[in-house]
């Protein structure tokens, strides 16, 4: 592809680690108009505009960020409604991807369940979110997690959101590679709470 891309002089760019970030990056500050992907962990990247099941047709799904958290989705229990772009990233870590699994029996609607009780039902919440989150994911699992085992899941977990909110991406201003969001001050307050994140934030 980067070789026919070459000889028909076609301009693009390699992302410099995951392209989900750079795509997120370039969207934000218009450099291009939408993304089209089959990957829905885009949705939890703040992209404007996304088109997904792309076909030869010409035809797909067009999802503005704007309306996702205003919006019913099916089955209902994936309603995402009111969802900030930090529940989704968190809400998306719990399902599981490349750098975190997940806990066996922990899927979209019990992991989008988990981060709305957390988040948006939770008023007199006294330890940080992302400690009830672990806790709840504890709580909802099939298995039994050792101490040990909780131990190695949440560093993968912090890792993968922090991916999640702070992607490695090249920036067209600085022509250098960098984190998204400026960590820490570009951080979610709530997710700082969470010392260990917090530290992560300070020292990626």
């Amino acid at each position: 592809l980067l070789q026919l891309l070459r000889e028909q002089e076609i301009t693009f760019m390699v992302a410099p680690y995951e392209a989900d970030g750079q795509l997120a990056y370039l969207s934000q500050i218009g450099a291009i108009d939408l993304v089209i992907t089959e990957d829905s962990d885009l949705l939890c990247q703040d992209i404007p505009k996304i088109l997904f099941k792309y076909d030869w047709t010409g035809s797909g799904i067009l999802i503005q960020h704007s309306d996702l958290g205003a919006a019913e989705l099916r089955p209902r229990t994936l309603c995402l409604m009111d969802f900030s772009t930090t529940m989704l990233a968190v809400m998306f870590t719990c399902i599981g991807c490349d750098y975190c699994r997940s806990l066996p029996g922990v899927g979209s609607v019990k992991a989008r369940n988990i981060v709305c009780e957390v988040f948006l039902e939770s008023k007199n919440r006294i330890k940080p979110v992302l400690r009830c989150i672990f806790d709840l994911l504890y709580a909802n699992t099939r298995c039994k997690v050792s101490e040990e085992e909780k131990k190695e899941y949440e560093a993968c977990f912090l890792g993968a959101l922090f991916m999640y909110q702070h992607p490695v991406i090249f920036c067209l201003k600085q022509c250098c590679c960098i984190l998204a969001n400026n960590p820490p001050n570009g951080s979610d307050p709530l997710l700082l709470d969470y010392e260990p994140y917090a530290l992560l934030c300070q020292n990626p």
